[in-house]
């Protein structure tokens, strides 16, 4: 418990810096250049280049002899960035847990079945993918070519939306913001 307090106060002593406004318009800044930036990824590509994905590139890069080492440092870093992020809702529940009542056994099991449930869709891909290998395979393999060819437009989608809402919020916690824009019309 002592390292939820600990956590806590530390929360708490930088809840005044969010609501700063330099740092409401620097989130503003950087959620606007997220959405307009989105429109530039997964552009339309030349019909006559060859289709080789970025992912297949990447790959090349990473597991050739010629890629070097600069290729597969920035292919962990990018995991390591990814992780990062889908580590999140693994925290949030570790708070959660820390600071229910439950007791330390009830903890421990409600966090073990939580890490099960993140899982198991996991495992079982894996498994049908071990399994069914043979079956499935040229199914895979459209499945990959469609995620190599919508890849860049997903991402663009995606990092559009969280450019908006970033900015929405931003929006949303500037003063005077608000009647500025009623003003205006």
């Amino acid at each position: 418990m002592g390292r939820s307090a600990g956590l806590a106060s530390l929360l708490e002593m930088g809840n005044g810096w969010a609501e700063h406004p330099l740092v409401v318009r620097g989130q503003f800044a950087i959620g606007a250049a997220l959405l307009v930036g989105s429109f530039f990824i997964g552009g339309k590509k030349d019909p006559d280049a060859p289709r080789r994905g970025r992912l297949m590139r990447w790959r090349e890069r990473a597991m050739g002899e010629d890629g070097g080492s600069g290729a597969l440092v920035a292919l962990a870093l990018g995991a390591a960035a990814l992780e990062a992020a889908t580590m999140l809702p693994y925290l949030g529940a570790i708070g959660l847990l820390s600071a229910s009542d439950l007791a330390p056994a009830a903890t421990v099991a409600a966090l073990a079945v939580y890490c099960l449930v993140m899982i198991t869709p996991a495992l079982v891909l894996l498994g049908a993918r071990v399994v069914l290998r043979h079956r499935i395979e040229g199914s895979v393999q459209r499945f990959a070519g469609w995620m190599e060819r919508s890849a860049g437009e997903a991402t663009g989608w995606i990092v559009g939306i969280v450019g908006f809402l970033l900015a929405r919020d931003a929006v949303t916690r500037m003063p005077g913001i608000l009647d500025f824009l009623d003003n205006l019309g």
